[in-house]
């Protein structure tokens, strides 16, 4: 072959004749030949090959580059026999070169039909390969969209198994010194196109990528054609022009230059790819949000397979750190992190340790990064390096503050991977398994005293200061002797455990361990590291202690800050957000493991959301419980019997310091562990020897604990609790309970649980113990002895005796009535002082109250027990007289009779009903009882305070009256104004926050009467003490919520609570109106009211107010509602005089969400605060709206905005230039003052009167100033007529000219008064709230015009008061200033009516 194959740029162009080069001579349209001759010209072609060459032949090649170029429109059989033909040929040509290319000359004409050869077979693949490629990305949809799946034949072509056959082929024979064709061994940069472009183009299928064997031979073929072919610049810039379109490639192009660089020794590639990278701009990376994504995930990926040469070319993509694209921010911080865990750990150099050094700085300070998915990346950094340990211990003590403050951060993203952080960084901590921060503070403190003792005894000086840190300070930079440093760190470690932790735990070797850490080591080498002669000088031992000073030192502030992290920890457990809590949940059960101080506490505040009604936070409470208290380590407790006493050790612990509400939450737990069989037998058993004191050195309080875990376990045992009802009365009544009444109150409590004590209805049969049981007898006498006894816990144990009296003992009132007497008796017959070892008079009357109360309410329940057992026997009984009628009675007479009973059952009921609420009503507390003998009494200690002046006496008693009243509406009409006299008057805050609380208990009971009441109940919200406030927020949150109480305008008490100094309180009313938010309109309807009162308190202050109102808007989210807000809060600003009150309606016009219609309200309304925009303030907040409206305002509405702001501003500038003119004339009337006091003019009281009728404080200055101040003045007119007056007095007629004008003022005044008139009572009708809002009938205001009149009035009083010789001076200075007052008023005359026309115009 005398002439080359040149690769062509188009197929078409191989068709042109040239005698020069290669050309087609027989081009065949195989589209218009049959498929049995297109076989036949394959299989002619096929037997031309003996040593593959014979491509180089036009009757070869023109049947193949025929077939190639429509290769298309083939037929699937034709289709596989091209390549399988093409694949025979490039063998036989493989063989050739192979044998031939060792002797080959790369200018003799061998050489130039292998090139050419070489160069059509690729030619052809890369012309098959890229229709073929552009087919297979391309979806083959069929009828109603769906891709159809078809079963391929073995015949049938599938370019995916060619493709691998065809790639394997090509990469066979590029692995041969195929370069050695060429003349120099420079391949022409065409041919290495051709193959490359094969290569992207197969990696654009998703699928090839999927395919590990076609993306090796890939990975090959690209690695030989940039190591042998000089592809190296051409692979990068195909790479970066690959990544920003192909989601699919950025992995498989990190692996791919992973491969060149270690696998065909091309490193250069990545390091070119890195570049290219770099010089991007970020605004690229901004604009395409998904290339950005796709190549963070190849940065990130490229430096986990090659951190080695990703470390040199960091330097270059640092500066995108500050760009605004996060995912490049994010594949940043991933590439540090990989370069940290891997390149920059230990044995480095000064300079590495520096850019180590560098690089956590950067990783710290992504740590407050905007974006918070580059907060939550660098927090996922730092666990990755806490992981591996490669966080240095000089940088430990830094880092893990910054992370953990990532625990308010306000992104719940960012919270996780902080709660993650702690998990991580206390699961991997070099300290070991105990992290108490006070063990490590005593121990450090004793070390500390062993070093300076040794620092002493070596004639070292002491400093208290730095005794322990100078060393470390001064050798963190020598790493020479880093090795023999390492092995003494371990030698003292291993020699002094019991110095580095004292702890007797189990714990102990792994604080060893931790300590052996390689990062603990490098630091500690450093530490020790020193040249100075001193420090050489000093003995092992005092070497010894100072590694061991430091470690605890570290350690200490390690377990500080976990310490400090541990509240915010279980603050997030009352997150909204499910991933907060139990990630949250999660880290504390780990700090919990590690000991960590306030662990306990949390995880005793996440036993509440047992009862959450989310799964996963709920199932996630009871993992954790498992995990602690339910599941002991086998290891450690090796016996059942010590796993079980584990267990009940744990359950006795949790009730110590337990509120009501965690004894509830765990008494759901322990029910929720019996059912799901997690809490064994044997550990109930053990919980019964402790009760029955079987365990030796048991106490009280431990007895106390095992029974109110039995109690608990009870409800889901009930037998359980019957079996030993024996045991539990001996010791509710025994010696123990002599110690504490606590006990007897804990034990009456799990008696409660017994079968058939739960509440009954009118189908179950009551199982109840008759009165005379000894039990009732044992727990009253018991009781009834306390009275007088200064035991503890009398009032608990007497609620829950008198509980489990009614609840157990048949006829309990019956019972109890003795047992009153006898405890009266006990009460008066004790020594009134208290001598003989009882209680005072006072203490023993306060328990009588509170008993004679409970006792009453508990027999208003009682009556409840008993109509149901009435309407049981009824029912019981009706049951058997229908079982006895003959069953012989026709069918219509059974429904007769059915008909006839159920009537006479209602009636019964009714009656039955009718007689519980008599006896409630006039016999409990009213007729000839017990109880009513003790009303009298209790109501004599309510009504004297000054006689009977304890305060838990007057709570007893406040609390019982009240407990009296809920029976009966009689007794609580007569004495609810002693109630609420007490509520107000009481001197003792404990007797109102009983009475406030059992007042919300009268308003359910009986809310008639206390309807009359309601704002004596709001009253309290402003009481002196925090507590009675605190009650009646939540009593008023109750009732509201409950719509016990109407919701009206005193509910703006409630507002004033959102800013009140409690925490707690202000924490109430929010959501107490998070709550009515929720109750339709409620809050909109009770805005006006709220707005009205709020800036009429003294005591609430602008600041408090704007947040209020803040805080209260955000509830409005209806547009309607918002437009009539606008209306009314503009219509408010005629209704006072107040600035005060102006830039509070300001202000809250400025929360509005402005709508089209609101905007236009608010222009409507202008008339109404146009006057007030000389204040900066309210200027402020009009300012706020109009920028608030641009933002969001319509493109028809913007021209609506624009007037409006223009509108606003020029009353702004107006009512300045007004405020400067008053400021003038304050100091011409101050000035004019001092004149008349030295006794040269009149009196201002003249002057007064020689004007008319007109007030003398008109003239004051600083109210002029005041009204002026206030946006620019009113100008009423009596003001206009003053002037005028004044004008007439000092230069006589007016021309005609000015009367036409002053006629034409004066029609435009009347014209502008009766119009806003107009328009404010057209806005009132249309509103339907005009009575809340009265509309002022004040003239027209205008700034300068006030400010001239006070000009002139000031002219016409100098000129009174000034001398005869001074009149014609005077009076040519006074015509001057009015005439110039006159052009003012002109002009603005002239622009108010121009821009009222053009209002009305639009």
């Amino acid at each position: 072959m005398k002439v080359d194959f040149q690769i062509p740029a188009d197929a078409d162009d191989l068709l042109a004749t040239d005698a020069n080069v290669f050309s087609v001579a027989t081009f065949s349209d195989v589209r218009r030949i049959s498929e049995y001759n297109l076989n036949d010209m394959i299989a002619d072609a096929t037997k031309t090959f003996k040593d593959g060459t014979e491509i180089s032949y036009n009757s070869t090649f023109d049947v193949f580059f025929s077939l190639a170029r429509f290769f298309g429109d083939l037929s699937p059989t034709v289709q596989k026999a091209t390549c399988s033909s093409l694949l025979s040929g490039m063998q036989w040509f493989g063989r050739t070169l192979q044998s031939r290319l060792p002797e080959m000359n790369s200018n003799s004409s061998e050489a130039q039909l292998g090139r050419n050869c070489l160069k059509m077979y690729t030619y052809l693949i890369s012309l098959i390969a890229s229709h073929q490629e552009g087919e297979a990305v391309k979806p083959t949809q069929h009828l109603g969209g769906a891709t159809k799946k078809t079963k391929k034949t073995k015949s049938e072509f599938s370019w995916s198994q060619e493709r691998e056959r065809l790639l394997a082929m090509m990469l066979s024979l590029l692995q041969l010194d195929v370069p050695k064709l060429w003349p120099m061994s420079c391949p022409e940069e065409q041919f290495v196109n051709l193959i490359t472009r094969f290569a992207y183009v197969a990696l654009e299928n998703p699928e090839v990528v999927k395919d590990k064997d076609v993306m090796h031979l890939l990975t090959s073929i690209l690695g030989l054609m940039v190591q042998k072919y000089n592809h190296s610049l051409g692979a990068s810039t195909a790479i970066v022009h690959l990544l920003p379109h192909f989601e699919h490639l950025s992995h498989p192009l990190a692996s791919m230059l992973a491969a060149f660089a270690h696998d065909f020794d091309s490193p250069a590639v990545v390091t070119d790819v890195l570049r290219e990278i770099a010089k991007m701009d970020n605004s690229d990376f901004v604009r395409d949000a998904s290339g950005s994504r796709y190549f963070a995930s190849f940065l990130a990926e490229l430096a986990t397979l090659v951190p080695e040469l990703v470390l040199p070319s960091l330097s270059l993509l640092l500066p995108h750190l500050d760009g605004e694209a996060y995912p490049i921010r994010n594949a940043l911080l991933k590439m540090i992190g990989a370069i940290l865990t891997t390149q920059l750990r230990a044995d480095l150099t000064p300079n590495m340790a520096a850019t180590r050094d560098e690089l956590i700085a950067i990783l710290e300070e992504r740590l407050v990064d905007v974006s918070a998915y580059v907060r939550k990346q660098a927090l996922q950094v730092w666990q990755q390096l806490a992981r591996e340990k490669a966080i240095p211990l000089k940088q430990l003590q830094q880092i893990v503050p910054a992370c953990l403050q990532r625990l308010e951060d306000k992104s719940s993203l960012v919270r996780k991977q902080a709660i993650a952080f702690m998990t991580t960084i206390m699961r991997c901590n070099p300290y070991g398994d105990r992290l108490d921060s006070s063990s490590f503070a005593a121990t450090l403190a004793e070390e500390e005293a062993k070093l300076k003792a040794l620092m002493v005894d070596a004639g070292l000086p002491v400093d208290d200061a730095g005794t322990t840190t100078t060393t470390t300070s001064k050798n963190n930079d020598d790493s020479n002797d880093e090795a023999d440093a390492e092995n003494k760190v371990k030698a003292e470690e291993e020699n002094e455990v019991d110095d580095l932790i004292q702890d007797s735990d189990t714990g102990e070797q792994s604080d060893v361990e931790a300590a052996e850490d390689s990062t603990v080591a490098d630091e500690a080498a450093r530490t020790n590291a020193d040249g100075n002669d001193d420090i050489k000088e000093e003995s092992a031992e005092l070497k010894q202690q100072r590694v061991i000073t430091a470690y605890l030192r570290d350690a200490a502030a390690f377990s500080r800050a976990l310490d400090a992290a541990v509240p915010l920890v279980t603050q997030l457990l009352g997150s909204t957000t499910t991933t907060d809590v139990t990630e949250a949940i999660q880290c504390l059960v780990v700090a919990t493991e590690f000991k960590v101080c306030a662990a306990d506490a949390g995880v005793r505040k996440m036993l509440v959301l047992v009862w959450s009604k989310d799964a996963p936070v709920k199932q996630a409470v009871l993992d954790a419980y498992r995990q602690l208290f339910f599941k002991p380590d086998p290891a450690l407790f090796k016996t059942k019997k010590a796993q079980h006493g584990m267990v009940a050790k744990s359950l006795m612990r949790l009730t110590q310091n337990a509120t009501l509400a965690d004894l509830s939450s765990l008494q759901e737990l322990v029910c929720i562990m019996i059912a799901e069989k997690e809490l064994d037998d044997g550990v109930l058993k053990q919980l019964w020897d402790v009760v029955a004191q079987r365990v030796p050195n048991m106490t009280v309080a431990h007895v106390q604990q095992a029974v109110i875990v039995l109690g608990m376990a009870g409800k889901a045992m009930p037998d359980m609790i019957k079996d030993n009802v024996g045991l539990l009365v001996a010791t509710g009544t025994g010696p123990l309970a002599q110690e504490t009444l606590l006990l007897t109150r804990d034990v009456c409590i799990a008696l409660q649980k017994l079968p058939g004590s739960k509440r009954i209805t009118s189908r179950t049969k009551p199982q109840r113990f008759p009165r005379d049981h000894a039990m009732f007898a044992s727990f009253l006498a018991v009781i009834k002895n306390a009275v007088t006894s200064p035991i503890e816990g009398f009032i608990p144990a007497a609620e829950q005796m008198v509980n489990m009296v009614f609840k157990m003992a048949e006829q309990p009132d019956v019972l109890l009535t003795p047992f009153l007497k006898e405890m009266t008796e006990c009460v008066m017959a004790a020594p009134r002082d208290g001598g003989g070892g009882a209680v005072d008079m006072t203490t023993r009357l306060t328990r009588l109250m509170f008993v004679l109360g409970h006792v009453a309410v508990k027999q208003l329940v009682h009556a409840d027990y008993v109509l149901l057992e009435l309407k049981r026997r009824r029912m019981r009984q009706e049951e058997v007289d229908a079982a006895h009628k003959s069953k012989a009675k026709t069918n219509k007479q059974k429904d007769e009779e059915d008909d006839e009973m159920g009537v006479g059952g209602a009636s019964a009921e009714d009656l039955e009903a009718e007689f519980i609420h008599d006896v409630c009503e006039r016999e409990l507390v009213l007729g000839n009882t017990l109880l009513t003998s003790y009303g009298s009494l209790i109501v004599s200690v309510c009504v004297a305070p000054h006689v009977f002046h304890n305060a838990h006496l007057q709570a007893a008693a406040v609390l019982a009256l009240t407990k009296f009243m809920c029976i009966s509406s009689q007794f609580c009409d007569s004495h609810l104004q002693l109630l609420f006299t007490i509520l107000k008057s009481s001197q003792y805050p404990q007797a109102r926050c009983n009475a406030i609380i059992a007042l919300g208990d009268l308003a359910f009971r009986f809310p008639n009467l206390i309807e009359p009441w309601t704002d004596h109940l709001y009253a309290r919200l402003k009481d002196e003490n925090q507590q009675v406030r605190l009650n009646a927020v939540m009593v008023l949150t109750h009732l509201i919520l409950n719509d016990m109480v109407k919701v009206k305008g005193q509910i703006s008490n409630l507002a004033v609570c959102l800013e009140d100094n409690c925490t707690r309180i202000a924490d109430l009313a929010r959501l107490f109106f998070s709550e009515l938010s929720n109750k339709g309109n409620a809050i909109y309807n009770v805005m006006p009211d709220v707005i009205s009162h709020v800036s009429h308190e003294e005591e609430v202050t602008p600041e408090k107010m704007k947040s209020i109102m803040t805080f209260l808007f955000s509830f409005i989210k209806k547009d309607r509602h918002a437009e009539s807000l606008v209306d009314k809060l503009c219509q408010r600003f005629r209704t006072t005089h107040e600035v005060s009150h102006w830039r509070g309606f300001a202000f809250c016009l400025s929360l509005i969400n402005y709508s089209d219609r609101c905007l236009k309200k608010l222009n409507d309304q202008f008339a109404c605060y146009h006057d007030k925009l000389g204040d900066e303030a309210i200027y402020s907040s009009f300012q706020d709206i109009i920028g608030k409206a641009s933002k969001f305002a319509k493109p028809e509405t913007k021209e609506l905005v624009a007037v409006l702001e223009q509108r606003i501003n020029k009353c702004h500038e107006q009512g300045a230039e007004g405020a400067t003119i008053a400021a003038n004339a304050a100091k011409a009337k101050k000035k004019t003052g001092s004149k008349r006091s030295s006794g040269r003019g009149r009196s201002s009281a003249s002057v007064s009167s020689s004007t008319g009728d007109e007030d003398p404080a008109m003239h004051d200055t600083d109210d002029t100033e005041n009204r002026v101040t206030r946006g620019g003045g009113k100008r009423s007119c009596a003001g206009r007529k003053k002037a005028a007056a004044n004008s007439k007095k000092g230069r006589g007629k007016a021309t005609a000219k000015q009367q036409q004008q002053k006629q034409k003022r004066k029609a435009t005044r009347k014209h502008g008064i009766r119009s806003s008139q107009l328009e404010d009572s057209d806005d009132s009708e249309g509103d339907g709230d005009v009575s809340d809002f009265e509309v002022s009938g004040d003239d027209f205001s205008d700034s300068n015009a006030a400010a001239v009149d006070m000009l002139l009035d000031e002219s016409d009083d100098e000129e009174e008061d000034v001398n005869v010789s001074r009149v014609d001076r005077k009076r040519k200075t006074v015509k001057s200033r009015r005439q110039r007052a006159l052009r003012l008023i002109q002009e603005e005359e002239e622009e108010e009516l121009g821009g009222e026309e053009d209002v009305l115009l639009a």
